[in-house]
C-alpha cells in the first residue's frame, strides 16, 4: 500500500485497489511507470530524492522524469528487483510490522526481491496513425 506520504508492506487482499498496481512501460527507454490502481497516481520517491532510506510515495503527477521510472531486474524465481531509473537505488522493504519501503543500495538482500501476481491484460483500444 502507498500513499503520499510512504509505502507500506502488507498481506495480499485479493481485490484491495490500494495493493493492485499497473505496470506501464516506457518504450524509448525500457524502464518502467508503476502507477496505483486505487489513486491512480504514478510511486516514485518522496520529492523524487536519491538518498538511501527515502520512503516510497504516491507522487502527485506524472512528469517523466527518471525518478518516476523503474527497472525490472530478474533474480531469478519469478522474483525481480525494482531499480530507480535516476538514482539506481532499489525499492527495499525492512519487514517490519507495518513494513515500510523505502530506496536501498542494490544488493542481494532477499527484502529487495519482489514478485507480482497477474491480475488482468489492458489492451491498448483503437489504433494510432493517419489512415488517409
Amino acid at each position: 500500500m502507498v500513499n503520499s506520504t510512504a509505502a507500506s508492506q502488507s498481506v495480499y487482499t485479493n481485490g484491495a485497489t490500494d495493493q493492485q498496481f499497473e505496470l506501464l512501460y516506457n518504450y524509448q527507454n525500457s524502464t518502467f511507470r508503476i502507477r496505483q490502481h486505487l489513486s491512480w497516481l504514478c510511486i516514485g520517491p518522496r520529492y523524487g530524492s536519491s538518498a538511501v532510506g527515502t520512503p516510497i510515495a504516491t507522487l502527485s503527477a506524472y512528469v517523466g522524469i527518471t525518478a518516476q521510472q523503474w527497472y525490472f531486474v530478474d533474480v531469478g524465481g519469478g522474483n525481480f528487483r525494482i531499480v530507480s531509473a535516476s538514482s539506481g537505488l532499489a525499492m527495499q522493504t525492512d519487514n517490519g510490522s507495518p513494513a515500510s519501503v523505502t530506496m536501498a543500495s542494490v544488493s542481494t538482500n532477499p527484502a529487495q526481491y519482489w514478485s507480482f501476481v497477474y491480475q488482468t491484460h489492458y489492451p491498448k483500444k483503437g489504433c494510432a496513425g493517419y489512415e488517409s
